[in-house]
């Protein structure tokens, strides 16, 4: 698949706005993947996954920020954590 963009972007989970650094823009894709190891690095969080939901933690408090479902084997971001446009980098 092309890859038309590279660059940062944000993300907004309640009650935090995650930074998710070099994201890849594919224009053919119809969902957007978010890069786990690039989550966690550059938001000095963990994430667990279990059979039916997934956790953010915050690394210094180990404080859960959101939590949500997996849904046909995937685990969607909460529903109200719109992902701002990408600042391109190219």
């Amino acid at each position: 698949m092309e890859i038309k963009h590279v660059g940062h972007t944000t993300v907004q989970l309640n009650p935090v706005v995650y930074i998710l650094t070099m994201p890849f823009m594919f224009p053919k894709l119809q969902k957007n993947l978010v890069s786990v190891h690039r989550l966690a690095k550059y938001n000095s969080a963990f994430l667990e996954f279990h059979l039916d939901f997934f956790l953010i933690k915050d690394q210094a408090t180990k404080k859960t920020i959101p939590k949500g479902p997996c849904r046909r084997g995937l685990y969607p971001l909460p529903a109200d954590s719109p992902v701002k446009q990408a600042n391109a980098v190219d």
